[in-house]
């Protein structure tokens, strides 16, 4: 009986104390974003949650999709993958965070979509922008533009004043999604 006891005390002090870690780590949150382009929808999913003393979100896991939106298929984007985790962190953190993003068609009949990237930080490579062509491949960022010709063409023709603004939005402005 006593052995019965010591057990049953053993494995509820083993569980409470499970169940007490776990209640340290915030909660993940699934979120999402999506802008609307005429026949494209760009859409970011993300598994995020609020860190004590950080301003913002941190996700653990966050992908960008540009979808047809006729046939409901997925034409390209990009999946953000998380650093190693680092002392003091609840979960390894995404570093690339998405802000604005808009779709503009330039005189020449050409479609791009930009994405506003950072990484909190405070430098000249600390924000950028990825750019796009209409069937989802990423043609590179800001930061290549003096290494390709392509990506400095297509940046200079979308923010171009000419080029028409297809639509426009905040991605870092994700929502909780309805479970």
């Amino acid at each position: 009986m006593k052995k019965k006891i010591i057990v049953c005390g053993l494995l509820l002090a083993a569980s409470l104390a499970q169940s007490a870690m776990a209640g340290g780590k915030p909660a993940l949150r699934q979120r999402a974003a999506v802008m609307q382009c005429g026949e494209r929808k760009v859409e970011v999913k993300a598994s995020c949650y609020k860190e004590d003393g950080y301003m913002g979100l941190s996700c653990t896991s966050q992908q960008l999709s540009i979808i047809d939106s006729a046939s409901g298929k997925e034409l390209g984007g990009q999946s953000f993958k998380p650093a190693t985790l680092e002392q003091g962190d609840s979960y390894p953190i995404v570093a690339e965070k998405l802000g604005d993003a808009f779709c503009a068609e330039t005189p020449g009949k050409q479609k791009f979509i930009v994405t506003m990237l950072s990484n909190g930080g405070n430098c000249e490579q600390c924000e950028w922008a990825e750019i796009y062509d209409w069937d989802g491949k990423l043609l590179g960022a800001s930061r290549d533009k003096k290494k390709s010709v392509e990506v400095r063409d297509a940046l200079k023709a979308a923010y171009d004043k000419k080029a028409k603004n297809l639509g426009k939005a905040d991605l870092s402005n994700i929502y909780i999604q309805a479970q």
